[in-house]
């Protein structure tokens, strides 16, 4: 399986795991453990993946943009593996929105780095 760029959904999440592993690649799990709202879409982000600087609340949207393209930047690696299996059941699309303008972002402050994601 080759990891691409990007949010895709309805992928192998074994098989992406097993290829983030083979590869040497930073790999976060996020869950919104059985609450599919603003609240625990923000938590899973600010308890799983690296951010600069530290999210603090659920307010704002381009705060997490900033911080997750700034903590995913400036970790070590430049190819990182996002599986979030419950990604689908999110209220707000906005949610899928935010995380496909963080995947732009990282791919045009520092190209050689991408984020791919990858949800059930």
């Amino acid at each position: 399986m080759k990891l691409r760029s990007g949010l895709w959904f309805g992928e192998n999440l074994d098989a992406v795991r097993a290829e983030a592993v083979r590869c040497h690649y930073p790999l976060y799990e996020l869950s919104m453990n059985g609450t599919p709202d603003r609240e625990s879409f923000f938590t899973a982000v600010r308890s799983t993946l690296p951010q600069d600087p530290v999210l603090v609340s659920s307010r704002s949207w381009d705060a997490l943009v900033d911080s997750v393209r700034n903590g995913i930047g400036d970790a070590r690696g430049n190819r990182h593996v996002v599986v979030w299996p419950d990604l689908r059941e999110f209220e707000d699309p906005l949610g899928v929105s935010v995380l496909e303008q963080v995947i732009w972002h990282l791919e045009t402050w520092r190209p050689a780095n991408y984020l791919c994601i990858y949800a059930d």
